[in-house]
Order: structure tokens, then sequence, then C-alpha cells
């Protein structure tokens, strides 16, 4: 039986929190910031998270939840799930229009780099400033989703870390989810299997 508590850390937590943050932040190249809304990433360590990052120059990549999902102004990538973007922004996205519309108030109201939506089936969509791609979803038998879209961040920043260009970071990252939904539970990415699932790809 699993039991939690999901409410937001205390003055002291998060402070302590913070102090770990800034003794690991010389040494990082990109941050992710997963949300849970499981209390841990609050309204104060989200903003010095993004200030600090900003200041030495590193990216921020945030997969957001819904109730701190308008604190993360200034991303480099803000990647939100179907359901997340229309709950937050109030918006059901059922066509192009509806889809186009949610992009432009994302990126308006948080001015990302890069806003990746995640479709489940219908793939990804990526926003820029100046264009808007949708990169389709490779046939797979589903097994379970759990971990899909950590999978999809943290390969798109590993991607792009090691030079990747976006469209083929998001490629990766969307090859690497499906081989995460057919298999049940959490699970890591084999690098043998993702080569040879890009190979079978392309």
């Amino acid at each position: 039986m699993d039991r939690e508590s999901q409410a937001p850390l205390c003055d002291s937590e998060i402070s302590e929190i913070l102090a770990a943050f800034d003794t690991a932040l010389p040494s990082l190249d990109a941050l992710i910031l997963q949300d849970y809304n499981k209390g841990v990433l609050t309204a104060p360590v989200i903003e010095r998270a993004l200030a600090q990052a900003k200041k030495r120059g590193i990216p921020v990549s945030v997969d957001p939840k819904f109730d701190n999902f308008m604190r993360y102004t200034g991303a480099h990538l803000f990647k939100p799930n179907l359901r997340e973007a229309e709950r937050a922004l109030g918006l059901r996205i059922s066509d192009d229009a509806t889809l186009e519309e949610a992009c432009g108030r994302a990126s308006g109201d948080l001015e990302p780099d890069v806003l990746m939506v995640t479709r489940g089936e219908r793939g990804m969509t990526i926003c820029t400033r100046h264009d808007r791609t949708t990169i389709p979803t490779h046939a797979r038998d589903v097994a379970d989703v759990s971990g899909a879209g950590d999978t999809v961040i943290s390969t798109f920043v590993a991607c792009e870390m090691g030079g990747g260009k976006m469209i083929e970071a998001a490629t990766l990252a969307n090859i690497a989810a499906g081989i995460v939904c057919e298999q049940v539970g959490v699970v890591p990415i084999d690098k043998e299997r993702l080569a040879l699932a890009l190979e079978r790809a392309e």
C-alpha cells in the first residue's frame, strides 16, 4: 500500500532543497524540472531554479503538471501533454485550429524556446517562434505508458546536449518513448535497442 503526502514543502525543507540545488548547479550542463504535483516543486523552488540556471546559461527543460503550469516562464523546453495543456489553458484541443490556439497561448505566456505538446497516439507537436512541426508516433503494441513523459524529456535533453538538432532530438525522444510503452512498468532505455529502433524508423 502506497501512502504519501502531497502537501507543499515547509520553509525548512525548501531551504534544504535549494541548498542542495546550489551545490549541484556548477556541475550541471542542463536542468530538468519534472513536476508531479507532489509538493516538491513549490513556487520558491521553481523561481530559484529558473533564475540561477539562467544566470549560469544552463538550459532548463520542464515537464509540467497542473498547479504550477504558468510559473515556468522562460524555460528552454516546455513539454506538457495534451491533457495538461487543455486543463491549464481551459481549452479543448480537438483539431489543428485549437492546437494552434493552445500553442500560441502557451508560447505567448511562457516564452519557451521550444514548446512540445505530446499527444499520445497522435505523436508530438513542436512549436518554436518560427514554425510548428508534428512528429507522428510509430505504430507499436502499447503495454504501459508509465514513464513515457520522463523518457521523452530526458532523451530530448541528452540528444541536444550531445549536439543533436531540435527535430533530431524530438524524433529520437519519440522513438524512445515508443520503446518504453512496449514494456510494463517504468523501464530504462537500452541504447542498442534504441539504435535498432532508429534504424528501422529511417
